[in-house]
């Protein structure tokens, strides 16, 4: 076909352009479930469909729920973005544009399915096209819904390199799009974002405008604050940026600067006399200097260092030739601040190391001095502040020396976490000279854990971390602010600002109870904010990134099980390390962790509630936070099949079917024993099974957040008679369950008309174009 319509109903609409050379249509109506009365029209016209005016208001549109509206948009000449917006304070529309044809809602060029009648969306005007049609589509009923679309002829809020954007602020759930132009040659573009209030997450795309399904980069960290830096891919030109406001937030500076990171074709190289600091060098934030330095002849090692008192700089070094930033390099420096310290060997056969220094932040009068040595680099050593995840980056053989200075009395617990293939060793020590170790840790990959102590405050202890193979995307911290917990005691987790966390042990301890435990589970329960769970056994977790259970629900509650056991049964004779990573600021949390013979999870059934449905019949819309379940129950009216439609707007939902379930036996630990499930990774699901029983009671669980969902179940076949028991009809008939609207704009037609031989109605209508 050319065109369907195959709303959940007997009401269709359907608009669309008369092809070039076309004379008569043909519309074939096919009984999904029988119905009576119908009427259909059809009607020619010779002006677009409602046409919009650049710029202007259209007047005040109403549909009822599942009805269309079709409009048109004729943009300026010369324009090279369209901004379209809806404003109503009732029901749920769904818009959906495409250049050049009609939309639907399973082929459109761009959508905003927002749970509201207010969307916004800007986008470019793709090169060859003239005209853009928009679909409104009525999810929930509305009434005086406005829609305006304006054309530009200039780029959507340009940014200037380097210039801080005005001031901008944005509601829950807007979109604010922006470009940005490098500069020529240009080889990396860093892009951030600084707010003090609110949550907006960073999508960036080259050449094309970014939503949150489709994007090159994103920063999606919790707060207003974003960083991006990312390399110009060869060919592209503009960098379109959308701010998608997940809270509103007011204020809110956009600052995007371009570097040539590859320092161009003819760069200005500084000499580096050894053992000479440079003068004083000064640089805007993304800036690079470049030295060249030559090493004596007799040198079996170098020591660079870079000494400042503001800003914060990065050091980068190769032998022979420039480095790449962030992408390959020999040696590096990336402490805080300006002071950098760098020692290694000479490679056989290197005599010249080029040293290129980053500004992450502006500094000013910088010096960089790098000294040839006649042995092995002495080491010395750059702070490292307690309480704070860094990056670490070393190559193999590379060796990197921190001081610690302890701020209490409570041991010093240091650790390490990477990617399988890296190794890192780790010892302490307090006498740098000698460098004895007092501490140490040196297992055979990325994962160590190294407890200093006892300390007191004001001491200074100093950690050497060697790669006995590199990698460059590991993490260190060291933390004093470590509890040791036992199994079975309620904690109350110190309150937590957004982004920080607090960590606990559990030690080994082979006890009667814990060696027949099959699991160690922990749970924290607070009133407020978002506090998420991360639980390893023998290392921290690290930034979410390593570990070895979680919960992470949209909330203060969360569960997590581990089991006590390897899988050949040998018990885990390790302590147990806990994190409680504040996502939102929380207070009054409270964590226990206890022995169990099942693991648990966050339980989607605390809340849940049992809605009885007609057959066929829709539920409301309602909408469901991460983790959190509701349940519907269906006595089907006919002994066939039985259809399940789940449809949503954003999120991730699945179902899980019971026949004849006991509610109050259903529980955590046997939603997955359902036969019948359907998990896609969206909110739309669709699932077709046989009658084989008296009631079925579907559980909806939202994995992510999910909103304006509705859901309802239709049985088809013969009657059932009343009370008697249900018997499984084989169905004879072509499968034509229908797929529900997609919420991703590349979705193709799924849907299938059965074939003609099938039609229970088929009527054949005829239309001379006018």
């Amino acid at each position: 076909y050319d065109h369907s319509g195959q709303m959940l109903t007997s009401n269709e609409v359907q608009s669309f352009p008369v092809p070039v050379g076309s004379s008569k249509l043909f519309i074939s109506l096919y009984a999904f479930e029988a119905y009576s009365n119908v009427i259909a029209t059809c009607t020619s016209n010779t002006e677009d469909i409602l046409n919009l005016e650049d710029g202007f208001p259209s007047d005040p549109i109403s549909a009822a729920t599942d009805d269309t509206t079709l409009l048109g948009f004729l943009p300026s000449a010369n324009a090279t973005s369209v901004i379209c917006t809806t404003q109503g304070d009732d029901g749920d529309l769904d818009i959906y544009l495409s250049w050049d044809s009609f939309p639907d809602p399973t082929d459109y060029d761009h959508s905003g399915q927002m749970p509201s009648s207010n969307e916004n969306l800007s986008f470019p005007v793709p090169a060859g096209s003239s005209k853009l049609f928009i679909l409104l589509n009525a999810f929930e009923a509305y009434t005086n819904v406005v829609v305006t679309c304006t054309s530009s002829t200039s780029d959507v809020l340009n940014l200037e390199g380097g210039i801080p954007s005005d001031p901008i602020s944005a509601r829950t759930g807007d979109a604010t799009l922006l470009g940005f132009t490098p500069t020529a040659n240009a080889a990396s573009v860093t892009c951030t974002t600084e707010g003090d209030n609110g949550d907006l997450d960073i999508y960036v795309l080259w050449d094309s405008f970014p939503d949150p399904t489709e994007f090159d980069h994103s920063g999606q960290l919790p707060g207003s604050t974003e960083t991006l830096t990312f390399p110009v891919p060869p060919g592209s030109s503009t960098l379109f940026i959308m701010l998608y406001a997940f809270e509103a937030y007011s204020n809110v500076i956009v600052t995007c600067a371009s570097t040539t990171e590859d320092f161009g074709s003819d760069p200005e190289i500084l000499p580096l006399e050894d053992g000479i600091p440079s003068e004083p060098i000064s640089a805007a934030q993304n800036d690079f200097t470049v030295f060249k330095f030559r090493a004596s002849a007799d040198a079996a090692s170098v020591t660079c260092t870079t000494e400042g008192d503001n800003g914060d700089l990065d050091i980068y070094l190769s032998w022979e030739s420039l480095p790449e930033f962030i992408y390959d390099f020999e040696h590096s420096g990336q402490d805080l601040g300006s002071n950098e310290m760098v020692s290694f060997l000479i490679p056989p056969g290197s005599s010249t190391l080029f040293v290129v220094v980053y500004a992450f932040e502006a500094y000013t009068n910088a010096i960089v001095t790098c000294t040839s040595g006649a042995g092995a680099p002495s080491p010395s050593a750059a702070p490292l502040p307690l309480n704070t995840l860094f990056q670490l980056s070393l190559s193999a053989g590379e060796e990197r020396v921190y001081e610690l200075t302890a701020s209490s009395g409570n041991d010093i617990v240091c650790f390490t976490n990477g990617p399988e293939g890296g190794d890192l060793d780790m010892f302490a020590t307090s006498d740098l000279a000698t460098l004895v170790p007092d501490a140490s840790s040196s297992g055979p990959d990325s994962e160590e854990v190294l407890e200093i102590g006892p300390v007191v405050p004001g001491q200074r202890v100093f950690l050497v971390v060697s790669a006995f193979t590199g990698t460059k995307d590991a993490y260190i911290e060291c933390i004093d602010n470590l509890l040791t917990i036992q199994r079975g005691t309620q904690i109350s987790v110190p309150d937590t600002k957004q982004g920080q966390s607090q960590y606990f042990r559990i030690p080994f301890n082979m006890s009667p109870s814990t060696s027949a435990a099959a699991y160690t589970t922990c749970e924290i329960v607070g009133p407020n904010g978002d506090a998420d769970l991360y639980i390893k056994w023998g290392g921290f977790p690290a930034a979410g990134e390593f570990f070895d259970s979680s919960g992470v629900c949209f909330s203060s509650e969360d569960v997590a099980s581990v089991p006590n056991q390897l899988s050949g049964g040998t018990f885990i004779m390790e302590d147990l390390y806990i994190q409680v990573f504040a996502f939102k600021d929380f207070s009054e949390v409270v964590l226990e962790c206890t022995e169990s013979s099942a693991p648990k999870q966050t339980d989607p059934l605390k809340y849940a509630t049992n809605q009885v449905l007609a057959d066929g019949e829709s539920s409301s819309s309602f909408r469901l936070e991460t983790c959190r379940g509701t349940l519907f129950s269906v006595t089907p009216d006919r002994s066939g099949n039985i259809t399940c439609i789940l449809a949503g707007v954003d999120g991730d939902a699945d179902t899980f079917l019971f026949w004849d379930l006991d509610i109050s036996s259903l529980s955590v630990n046997n939603i997955a024993d359902a036969v019948n499930r359907t998990q896609s990774e969206d909110s739309n699901e669709v699932i077709t099974i046989p009658v084989e029983g008296n009631t079925l009671t579907t559980l909806v669980v939202a994995n992510q957040e999910s909103t304006a969902l509705r859901f309802r179940c239709k049985s088809e076949g013969p009657v059932r008679a009343t009370n008697a028991p249900t018997t499984t009809i084989p169905d004879t008939t072509t499968n034509s369950t229908r797929v529900p609207t997609s919420t991703t704009s590349s979705a193709s037609l799924s849907t299938k008309i059965p074939g003609l031989m099938l039609l229970s109605s088929f009527v054949v209508m005829f239309a001379s174009w006018m």
